[in-house]
């Protein structure tokens, strides 16, 4: 089929993100065995339109699937459960032709009504099987009208408006497709943590805070995976993990430090690879009205904290030079050929001069939460924390630092009495959209947009910017948008972290750009 009309074609968009690893060839194909994989925390949830954080999808995508994926190019689709698809001249029906003979991994039939039940879960709160969380939701909700089953082979998906990302949002997991017999059996106890999808490994095990073990799928519709299994552990501490994987009691981490990386290079049994990324890492405010979220939603307020970040000193002394500084929540290589942003101002004597039109009680003290576990675009975030807490500290704000675990965090930064938060977001699929209408749009307050910014007019761009197919009509309302973001400030957008890989040489695996495919993996003999 001919996608160009209605995907991005990105030109040489993330071509330095495809990183192809050095590793040593093998003498003999690589076969069966376990690959022990140390990542930065154990899952939350196992339930795709549930989740919501990285580490979670890293065991996801070996469990379930979704009607396409994105190519290794992740400018393109591919399809996966759909063999063909087609849509309609104006964009707004696309039809999908689903693969026969698939099954899920408890025996049941992959068909429609699978993909039906699945789309039920995600864009309805009230369908009796849908999770209690959908952070995800409100991507799809206002994009997809109807879901039709004219037979078991196909599904046709109705849309709102033409989508030049429509084919992006069905590569992500929150379009993945669970077994619904499996979703129904174990709601009960918990779907989440008794996962069934069509993909190539099925969960044999889950120790809390110990172990996730997964099991190749024999019965697989596609390509028999290399390995036998997959044992994820969660390693929070980065020296830990680089021990480990030193000692060979792993093959592969995630969580490099950016500090670590020269001595990881050096080891000669190791191998890194560093990539640029298309993340964010930034400060949020809570923009709700009222004395509750005061004084986080006073523009002088958050001018002042603006202009007392100097991100330079934020990147050398606490990512190790390993980033960039940010200028938009949008990162350079999906930013394209849109008007280049200035530099945040670093500079004390404005932000003192804010900060003294803020009607601050006597004795008020700041607040910075943060999350206790590092992520991608923020390896060491207590640092980060108490970096900033220094800089305030240069126009006389007193602020204190609080962290916490990933359950509690995702509750409590959604909270709308929140003061400053710590996060970050990695892209999803490669389009500006997918962090301006996914962390600011006033549709995600409370989900994904945790600054709670419902701003009119840049909802407006942001939406009809997503109605529209060709770049260089969506470029100027993006452009027009981030301008509102940099004026009104609801987040301060802090750096671009790079993409940090590092195994043991005998581990043979590409990285995708976007996605964590850990069932592409596999062994050289003796590893």
């Amino acid at each position: 089929m001919n996608t160009k009309a209605i995907a991005l074609v990105v030109v040489g968009l993330l071509v330095g993100l495809a990183v192809l690893l050095v590793v040593t060839k093998p003498d003999s194909p690589a076969g069966e065995g376990t690959l022990i994989y140390a990542r930065t925390d154990d899952s939350t949830t196992l339930d795709p339109q549930e989740i919501e954080w990285g580490s979670d999808v890293k065991v996801a995508e070996n469990i379930y699937e979704g009607l396409v994926r994105f190519a290794q190019d992740p400018t393109q689709v591919e399809g996966v459960l759909a063999e063909k698809w087609e849509a309609s001249p104006d964009g707004l029906a696309w039809t999908f032709h689903l693969r026969a003979d698939v099954r899920f991994q408890d025996g049941t039939e992959f068909d429609s009504s699978a993909v039906r039940f699945a789309f039920d879960r995600l864009l309805n709160a009230s369908f009796p099987h849908a999770p209690k969380l959908r952070p995800y939701a409100s991507m799809y909700e206002d994009l997809v009208q109807a879901v039709e089953t004219p037979d078991s082979r196909t599904v046709v998906l109705r849309l709102a408006t033409p989508s030049p990302v429509f084919l992006y949002l069905l590569s992500i997991h929150p379009a993945m497709i669970p077994s619904p017999a499996a979703v129904q059996k174990f709601e009960k106890e918990g779907f989440a943590r008794h996962p069934v999808g069509t993909g190539p490994y099925r969960l044999a095990e889950w120790k809390t805070r110990e172990k996730i073990v997964l099991e190749r799928n024999d019965d697989y519709w596609g390509k028999r995976p290399a390995l036998q299994k997959i044992v994820m552990v969660p390693v929070e501490d980065t020296q830990t993990a680089i021990q480990k994987l030193q000692s060979g009691e792993c093959h592969l981490i995630d969580l490099t430090s950016p500090a670590d990386v020269e001595e990881i290079a050096k080891t000669p049994d190791l191998t890194v690879a560093i990539s640029a990324s298309p993340n964010v890492a930034y400060l949020a405010f809570n923009m709700t009205a009222g004395r509750a979220a005061f004084p986080y939603n006073d523009i002088h307020f958050r001018r002042a904290v603006s202009y007392a970040i100097d991100r330079k000193v934020l990147v050398d002394l606490v990512y190790y030079g390993q980033a960039v500084p940010a200028a938009n929540i949008v990162p350079p290589i999906l930013w394209r050929d849109a008007a280049p942003l200035p530099e945040y101002e670093y500079d004390l004597d404005k932000a003192k001069a804010e900060l003294a039109q803020v009607a601050l009680p006597e004795g008020f003290v700041a607040e910075i939460w943060h999350p206790n576990f590092p992520r991608d675009y923020m390896p060491y975030p207590d640092r980060v924390a108490e970096f900033l807490k220094d800089q305030l500290a240069k126009i006389g704000l007193a602020v204190r630092v609080q962290s916490f675990d990933k359950g509690t965090y995702s509750t409590r930064y959604r909270d709308r009495a929140h003061p400053m938060c710590l996060l970050g977001w990695m892209a999803d699929y490669p389009d500006a959209d997918n962090f301006l209408g996914a962390l600011l749009h006033g549709r995600a307050a409370g989900d994904n947009n945790i600054t709670f910014f419902d701003h009119p007019e840049f909802n407006r761009l942001v939406s009809e910017a997503a109605s529209r197919v060709e770049w260089e009509e969506r470029k100027p309302l993006y452009e027009a948008a981030v301008r509102i973001y940099r004026d009104e400030k609801p987040s301060l957008a802090l750096v671009h972290t790079k993409r940090v890989f590092a195994m043991r040489k005998g581990v043979r695996f590409v990285p995708h750009p976007i996605d964590y495919r850990i069932y592409q993996a596999s062994l050289e003999p003796g590893e």
